[in-house]
């Protein structure tokens, strides 16, 4: 039995420690919370102050030499923020190297079909002329004298009858391959 005396004497013990630890720790949140809201108190006197420094109003040497500082604090943040808005305008600018809408002029990344400002059809460029021969499998461009495609490896025709039959693409009016199964300047899947 005084195995089980002692043992409980123990637990005891544990908890009674326990407890008081919850305790301190619940304490101690208490006094946190009490130190923030002391510094929100400090923030809001610090900003009426600054705001009637700004007004006119007149201090001692030490809060006007602290206000001077936050003046100029302020003025390099808005240095930087116009510095930051330079930034991004320039970012933007290189972004856009698409084509101008007709209608409204503005400018539209590259690939845009309708114009995000006025939504008008932006026609895509014209499809370069076709120089030499075109692979009568994928329609791509060959060099001259090529025996096979490097673009699909198919065998090209002698160039006489090279592109002898043809279609036309629906999506930018390029002359592709009659085998050619999308368009190799914009992409559009043929008929």
């Amino acid at each position: 039995m005084a195995f089980f005396d002692k043992l409980g004497d123990f637990a005891k013990t544990v908890g009674d420690k326990t407890g008081g630890a919850i305790e301190t720790e619940k304490l101690k949140a208490k006094i946190k919370a009490e130190h923030s809201g002391i510094a929100a108190l400090e923030a809001r006197i610090g900003a009426m102050v600054y705001q009637k420094y700004q007004d006119g109003a007149s201090f001692d040497d030490d809060i006007c030499a602290a206000c001077v500082e936050i003046s100029s604090h302020r003025d390099k943040i808005a240095e930087f923020e116009a510095e930051i808005q330079a930034i991004k305008d320039d970012l933007a600018a290189a972004a856009i190297k698409g084509p101008l809408c007709p209608a409204c002029g503005t400018p539209n990344p590259e690939g845009t079909k309708f114009c995000s400002a006025c939504g008008t059809k932006i026609e895509p460029p014209a499809p370069p002329a076709p120089a030499g021969i075109s692979c009568a499998s994928c329609g791509k461009a060959l060099e001259p004298g090529a025996k096979f495609c490097p673009y699909c490896g198919a065998k090209t025709e002698s160039p006489a009858t090279v592109m002898k039959t043809e279609q036309i693409c629906t999506g930018c009016g390029a002359t592709l391959a009659e085998v050619a199964k999308f368009c190799t300047i914009c992409g559009t899947k043929t008929s």
